[in-house]
């Protein structure tokens, strides 16, 4: 067993297990520690989706009653089909928006540097929202 690949692989873990119940983007951080520690193995992508699947499942596990409460109410109960309406809806323009733009989000924007680069302007953003609030 490789001990330095599976240190790497424990602190990508720990880095998504924190970020992700955080305000902050957890794929973003994964990018640039993944940049950081140079951990190149021949399925990085399925590694990153891997380790965010864990964090998936916190959420669901986190909401299962919600989510629960939801399937079974949505035939019958207005607060749940108006809950799955709004999920609906507010997946719609991100659809639309990956099937337009995917390839060149993919290939363009999930680098280190544009990472680094929308995490300072965005904290520049609500340093500003919270001086003028």
């Amino acid at each position: 067993m490789d001990w330095i690949l599976a240190l790497k692989a424990i602190f990508l873990g720990l880095v998504e297990g924190l970020t992700e119940f955080l305000p902050v983007s957890s794929t973003g951080h994964l990018i640039l520690a993944n940049s950081l520690i140079d951990f190149n193995i021949d399925h990085v992508k399925s590694f990153m989706v891997v380790v965010q699947m864990g964090a998936i499942a916190a959420v669901l596990i986190e909401f299962r009653a919600r989510i629960f409460a939801t399937l079974t109410g949505i035939t019958n109960d207005v607060s749940a089909q108006r809950f799955a309406l709004n999920v609906v809806i507010a997946c719609l323009p991100v659809i639309c928006l990956a099937k337009i733009f995917g390839e060149f989000i993919e290939s363009k924007m999930f680098t280190p540097l544009v990472v680094a680069l929308a995490f300072i302007v965005g904290g520049v953003v609500i340093l500003f929202a919270e001086a003028i609030a």
